[in-house]
């Protein structure tokens, strides 16, 4: 009996995991994308990247993953943000070095959020906003007590080819805006 509850949190490890990859990499070989898988046939993880989804995957076990964004800045350091139902995971890490690194991740609880600011992707036009999938696109800052700098997300607006089906952007608005009122209200 116990072999087959290992086994089975076994496969439930390896679905987070996956479910990480996909929150964070597009798979289109973008810089981040360059930097995380390596190997001629682009199979394997960095050492780095590898150590991160471990860790990411330890401490959001438990949690529903909601939003994941990886970016790769000029300097060629790779600034990570997890966002779940109860935590906000970040982590920043030189990828440029090639030594394999085991990256630290700060984890916030989303109740400590301060602030909120959004800019949307695409202005009100009179004739066009009706036919077309209006803002387009997201850029959420946001900031938590406890994380040093302020966190810059961004996303479309709406599943790609689907204007029906709002983008993780969108939800992920909703629920700041939702931590932000019960922050409110917690200090009234």
């Amino acid at each position: 009996m116990h072999h087959s509850v290992r086994m089975a949190q076994k496969q439930d490890d390896v679905a987070r995991i996956n479910n990480l990859d996909h929150l964070l990499r597009s798979g289109e070989g973008d810089p981040f994308d360059q930097k995380a898988v390596v190997g001629v046939d682009r199979r394997s993880y960095a050492g780095w990247y590898s150590h991160l989804l471990s860790s990411l995957s330890v401490l959001s076990a438990g949690e529903t993953l909601i939003f994941g964004q990886a970016e790769m800045s000029e300097t060629g350091t790779a600034q990570i943000v997890v966002i779940t139902t109860s935590l906000v995971l970040t982590a920043d890490v030189d990828a440029a070095v090639d030594a394999v690194e085991n990256p630290f991740v700060l984890v916030v609880p989303r109740a400590s959020i301060v602030s909120l600011e959004m800019r949307a992707g695409q202005g009100v036009d009179v004739q066009g906003s009706r036919t077309v999938a209006w803002p387009e696109s997201m850029v959420i800052r946001v900031k938590y007590r406890g994380m040093g700098k302020t966190l810059e997300l961004r996303g479309a607006a709406y599943v790609q080819h689907d204007t029906a089906r709002t983008g993780p952007i969108w939800t992920l608005l909703g629920e700041f805006k939702s931590d932000l009122a019960r922050q409110i209200s917690g200090n009234a």
